[in-house]
């Protein structure tokens, strides 16, 4: 099997209701980490102490999802949100977050605030029209990381965007800041149950 093939059969899984489910349940918390400071400090805070509880009980009361339909992780540099679909996917998860091995329960509540603001139209475009979130799943399918990176570059408007890829059916942001010594990624993909038992 060629690289391409392997490429494309890890990124052929993503559907449209799938990806524009996802975005439509994270527009809420996006929404609010980006107006209340208060509310992105505590969630900020709950991350570095990998206090799920805490992510948990903020989250379904802002995000439009139930405990059945979604879960929580963290490791205290980020955190995952895991949404229960059909198989082959079983969970597509959108995470915020510090890649391990950079730093120990560290997370920044300007820089969560600033990609909440960033990533917003992004989701919203996916949520709400149907022809840009299929032509966004067409890209991830075909491995077309310059579409992609063209489509996400048309919502998400900002310098600090370093780099845009498509990874396990899914959209990989990365951003990076001056001072900071380390990418914070927002991304979607698809958790692979058969890589973590093999």
């Amino acid at each position: 099997m060629s690289r391409q093939h392997r490429s494309r059969k890890r990124n052929g899984y993503v559907t449209v209701p799938l990806l524009r489910r996802m975005a439509a349940s994270m527009v809420p918390f996006y929404r609010k980490i980006a107006a209340s400071r208060s509310y992105a400090k505590t969630w900020s805070s709950a991350v570095r102490k990998a206090d799920l509880d805490r992510l948990e009980k903020m989250f379904y009361k802002t995000a439009p999802v139930t405990r059945r339909r979604a879960s929580l992780s963290t490791n205290g540099i980020g955190y995952m949100i895991g949404f229960n679909t059909n198989a082959p996917i079983h969970e597509y998860v959108n995470a915020t977050s510090i890649r391990p091995g950079h730093v120990q329960f560290t997370f920044s509540t300007p820089i969560h605030r600033f990609i909440s603001r960033a990533v917003l139209p992004l989701y919203r475009e996916i949520a709400c029209n149907r022809k840009f979130a299929a032509k966004l799943v067409r890209a991830i399918r075909c491995n077309d990381n310059r579409m992609a990176d063209c489509l996400v570059r048309c919502c998400v408007r900002t310098k600090v965007l370093h780099f845009v890829r498509i990874e396990d059916s899914g959209i990989l942001m990365a951003f990076k800041f001056s001072k900071v010594p380390y990418h914070y990624y927002n991304e979607f993909y698809r958790f692979d149950f058969e890589h973590m038992e093999k």
